[in-house]
């Protein structure tokens, strides 16, 4: 068995400035992703909300007609 301290060259590891930098990469990169997530986000919600009226307006509509029909009861009789 040798006596000298073994050569740091042949191990495998990650530096401590290869972590700071791949950890800066990761940070950059997330913060690339996060303006564009929250504008999916929103614009998700503006196309829930859209079909959502249109389903309101279409009952309405719905409603409107079955009343001009005379399907619903105008007067309270007693």
């Amino acid at each position: 068995m040798p006596k000298h301290a073994p050569n740091r060259r042949g191990e495998a590891g990650v530096t401590l400035v290869e972590l700071i930098v791949a950890t800066a990469i990761i940070a950059i990169l997330a913060s690339a992703v996060l303006p564009i997530a929250r504008f999916q986000l929103k614009r998700q919600r503006e196309r829930e909300l859209r079909r959502d009226l249109w389903e309101m307006r279409a009952a309405i509509d719905r409603y409107k007609d079955a009343a001009d029909r005379g399907a619903f009861q105008t007067k309270l009789e007693s």
